[in-house]
C-alpha cells in the first residue's frame, strides 16, 4: 500500500445501487401502507355489518 499525496480518495458506496436500493425501499413502504389502509377500510366495514346483523 502506497500513501499518494494530492489524490482524492474515492467512495466505496455505488451512488446508482444505492439510489436503486432507496427506490425500491420506498416503493415497498409505500404499498404497506396501502395494505394497511385496506385492511382498516375492510375491518370498519366488517364491523359495520356486525352491527347491522
Amino acid at each position: 500500500m502506497r500513501i499518494a499525496s494530492g489524490v482524492l480518495e474515492s467512495s466505496n458506496v455505488s451512488t446508482v445501487e444505492a439510489m436503486t436500493t432507496m427506490i425500491q425501499l420506498a416503493r415497498q413502504f409505500e404499498t404497506q401502507v396501502k395494505l394497511m389502509k385496506v385492511a382498516e377500510e375492510t375491518d370498519a366495514a366488517s364491523a359495520q355489518l356486525m352491527s347491522i346483523g
